[in-house]
């Protein structure tokens, strides 16, 4: 990763201190309905959270792992859930970095907030289809 600024370290550090009354807030919900709520997602995507890891070239923070390390912990101390769903989309983000070329530019054609669900993880080949990855 490159070398980041403080600046975009605090400023994300900081949007997360701004949401942990909401998600402390949203730890019952989230448990009764076994999945993070929109609007938890919908904060920590504007928190800057779901593109902390993604390259710059791509449109990404591309933050140093001590502070997605910090992020993931102070997200998941107002909201173990919503700290994992954090911690498995940037983990996703970087594993797309593998991809062959283009493979991540790919999932950020959209944007950067790189939002995963379910996991990364199994056994067995992958095969590079015609055009796909």
């Amino acid at each position: 990763m490159n070398k980041v600024t403080p600046d975009a370290s605090l400023r994300v550090i900081s949007a997360v201190r701004d949401l942990l009354t909401q998600l402390q807030g949203a730890t019952r919900a989230t448990d009764e309905g076994r999945h993070v709520p929109a609007e938890i997602i919908a904060g920590l995507r504007s928190a800057g959270v779901y593109r902390m890891v993604v390259p710059a070239a791509l449109g990404g923070d591309e933050l140093d792992l001590q502070t997605f390390l910090d992020v993931v912990e102070l997200v998941s101390e107002g909201n173990g859930a919503a700290g994992w769903d954090v911690a498995a989309s940037s983990w996703g983000a970087l594993v797309a970095l593998s991809f062959p070329q283009g493979g991540l530019a790919c999932l950020c054609d959209a944007g950067p907030d790189v939002i995963f669900a379910g996991g990364v993880a199994g056994a067995g080949q992958a095969g590079e289809p015609d055009g796909g990855h």
